[in-house]
């Protein structure tokens, strides 16, 4: 049974990622799995898109379509924690903005610190910082880490602003950091890290096109996860939900809309690109859809 740490940088679109420096992220595009296009569909806000990476539903489905919370009880039986509280995994989650306390009730996590974004400076490198710390502690077997400080920068300064740029090359040596603390205490073969993109930022992009700014970048790297992998096109949102149950070992919820991506697996890595299935349920049309290379 393998860990899963889960880092979600909101506001990282595939954009400034080209033109910021990002050594570990392209690293990891080396030595892993990079998809530079995950699909995620509409409304385009930031806890709408997490709600549907752990219920592997559609805003449309699970109710939350806005940053502000659900307008109606969401299924919260179908999310990933609470299918890892069920078969007794335990985890975490670490965040900086009071709304994402709603994705993970509080009776589902075994621990969780939330540092207020809105009042401390650095917030991202305080959160760097102690999930380092935790990771090597705890050891928790599902690790959520949620940094917003490229979308505070793009906020304020701006979509491709150097401030944004300066935010992806903080993050970009933290997750070097905290994959250095894993590695100090030997948990580097236990955990597979999945850093995933946000969609914080949308609204600012210099390319007015609502399928471009549907698409975010996700990277993967750790044990029994394809190296050199880069998949083209087709992986969304739901897909990611059950992909983590698959790496965690825990049956996938028979009502999940997602499937398990088994191009991301060295077992499974064919020798050349991998193009996925488009989106289920049709609500990514055909012309959103990048023809192949």
């Amino acid at each position: 049974m393998k860990k899963l740490l889960c880092i979600i940088v909101d506001g990282l679109r595939s954009e400034t990622l080209a033109c910021a420096h990002a050594g570990f992220l392209e690293n990891i595009s080396r030595r892993g799995v990079v998809c530079r296009d995950v699909i995620c569909g509409s409304p385009q806000t930031s806890l709408a898109a997490l709600y549907t990476v752990l219920t592997s539903l559609w805003p449309h489905q699970h109710g939350v379509t806005d940053n502000k919370g659900p307008d109606r009880d969401t299924p919260m039986e179908l999310s990933l924690a609470s299918l890892c509280r069920y078969h007794q995994r335990t985890i975490s989650l670490l965040f900086s903005r009071d709304t994402i306390a709603r994705l993970i009730p509080p009776r589902m996590l075994d621990n969780g610190l939330f540092i207020n974004s809105q009042g401390v400076r650095n917030v991202d490198k305080r959160l760097i910082w102690a999930a380092g710390e935790h990771l090597q502690t705890e050891k928790p077997d599902c690790c959520f880490l949620y940094l917003d400080g490229v979308d505070i920068a793009t906020n304020h300064f701006g979509f491709l602003s150097e401030c944004s740029f300066e935010a992806i090359e903080t993050v970009d040596r933290g997750i070097a950091h905290i994959f250095e603390q894993i590695r100090k205490v030997g948990l580097e073969n236990e955990y597979v890290l999945m850093v995933l993109g946000g969609q914080g930022g949308w609204k600012y992009s210099s390319k007015n096109n609502k399928a471009h700014n549907s698409r975010i970048p996700m990277f993967i790297l750790g044990p029994d996860i394809a190296e050199g992998m880069d998949i083209d096109m087709g992986p969304s949102l739901p897909d990611l939900a059950p992909t983590m149950a698959h790496i965690l070992g825990i049956p996938l919820h028979p009502d999940w809309q997602g499937r398990v991506l088994p191009e991301i697996f060295a077992r499974n890595a064919p020798s050349e690109r991998t193009q996925s299935p488009p989106c289920p349920l049709g609500l990514v049309g055909q012309e959103n859809i990048r023809p192949a290379a």
